[in-house]
């Protein structure tokens, strides 16, 4: 059977002279009423009891604890809201500092075309050389294969092999730079057709 526990003196006086009491169950299920909440009992459901002795408020820790993860949850949302603002302010900033750009470089949608062709023109020229480039030392690399396979002096074949490495290293550099020509080149070319049509929508 269940105990009722007064702490302090006889319930009623506490009622007159405490301008607060509590009640709460201990593990044990004794009901306890108190002036003050024990460090234990606060972590467990509570009331507050006027002078009369009705209950005025339960204090419920789980649900404080579920409204406070709400309020965290709240905030995170906040928070994510706020970075998201900020990525597309942003990304606004960059499409007006682009437009800046445009009107203050091209007088006309020709200026444009004119730009775009000239720098498409340069990396192709650049593509062309880098190939020509390409072509010498891969024919070099066969000659100095056949080379090879004749020498019998060590430090002529050490010497020959040297070569032939520091030959494929330098043709894996030029295929390295015609790699990023194209994606120049494929870059150029969505981004003219991105500048053309936003300088026709700005100057209309």
């Amino acid at each position: 059977m269940k105990k009722i526990v007064v702490l302090g003196s006889v319930l009623l006086i506490a009622l007159s002279a405490q301008a607060g009491l509590y009640r709460w169950v201990d593990d044990a299920g004794n009901v306890h009423f108190s002036d003050k909440v024990p460090a234990a009992a606060s972590k467990k459901s509570h009331s507050e009891l006027n002078k009369t002795g009705d209950v005025t408020k339960t204090v419920d820790p789980s649900s404080l604890q579920n409204e406070k993860e709400l309020e965290e949850i709240a905030a995170n949302e906040k928070a994510k809201q706020e970075e998201i603002r900020r990525i597309k302010q942003e990304a606004m900033d960059i499409v007006y500092k682009r437009d800046d750009y445009l009107l203050a470089t091209y007088e006309n949608e020709d200026e444009i075309k004119h730009s775009f062709e000239s720098k498409i023109k340069m990396l192709k020229g650049n593509s062309r050389i880098l190939e020509a480039q390409n072509n010498v030392l891969s024919k070099k690399i066969v000659k100095l294969e056949k080379k090879v396979s004749t020498v019998k002096h060590k430090d002529t074949l050490l010497s020959l092999s040297g070569k032939i490495v520091n030959i494929n290293k330098t043709i894996v550099q030029y295929k390295q730079a015609l790699e990023e020509n194209e994606t120049q080149i494929a870059k150029l070319s969505a981004n003219y057709k991105i500048d053309l049509e936003r300088f026709i929508e700005l100057t209309k």
